[in-house]
C-alpha cells in the first residue's frame, strides 16, 4: 500500500498533471467570462435589433402539444462557442509563434525578395561613398 501512495504522489506531482489541472481551472473561468460577455453584452444588443425582450426564453413552437425549440438559448450558446473558438485559435497561434522563437508583431511582415535586398545594399554602399 505504501508503494501505491508513492507512485500516486510521483504521478500527481509531475508538472504535466499540475499544468493540466491549472489549464482546466483557467479554461473554466475563461468560459464563464466569455459566457457573461455573450449573455450580458452581445445578446442584449442583438435583441434590440430583433425586438425580443427576453432572448433566452425565445422559443419556436412545434407541433400541437406544447413542444418548442429553445432558439434563443441555442443562439446564445452558438455565439459563445464561436467566441471561445476564435479566442483559443488566436491564443494557440500566439503560443506557436513564441515556441518557434518568432517575435510577436501586430504588423504582417513579409520577407524581402533577393532583388530588393540587393538594391538596398547598393543604395547603402552609394550613400557611404557619397559621404567620403
Amino acid at each position: 500500500m505504501n508503494k501505491f501512495w508513492k507512485e500516486f504522489k510521483n504521478f500527481a506531482m509531475k508538472g504535466k498533471v499540475i499544468d493540466l489541472a491549472m489549464g482546466v481551472i483557467i479554461g473554466n473561468t475563461f468560459s464563464k467570462v466569455v459566457s457573461s460577455i455573450v449573455s450580458d453584452l452581445i445578446m442584449p444588443v442583438l435583441s434590440m435589433f430583433i425586438n425580443f425582450d427576453d432572448y433566452k426564453n425565445f422559443r419556436i413552437p412545434i407541433g400541437g402539444n406544447g413542444g418548442s425549440i429553445a432558439i434563443g438559448s441555442f443562439i446564445n450558446n452558438l455565439i459563445n462557442l464561436v467566441l471561445v473558438t476564435v479566442i483559443l485559435f488566436l491564443f494557440v497561434k500566439m503560443v506557436n509563434k513564441l515556441r518557434n522563437g518568432q517575435a510577436i508583431s501586430l504588423k504582417s511582415e513579409h520577407p524581402k525578395s533577393e532583388d530588393v535586398a540587393l538594391l538596398e545594399e547598393i543604395r547603402d554602399l552609394l550613400k557611404d561613398n557619397m559621404k567620403r
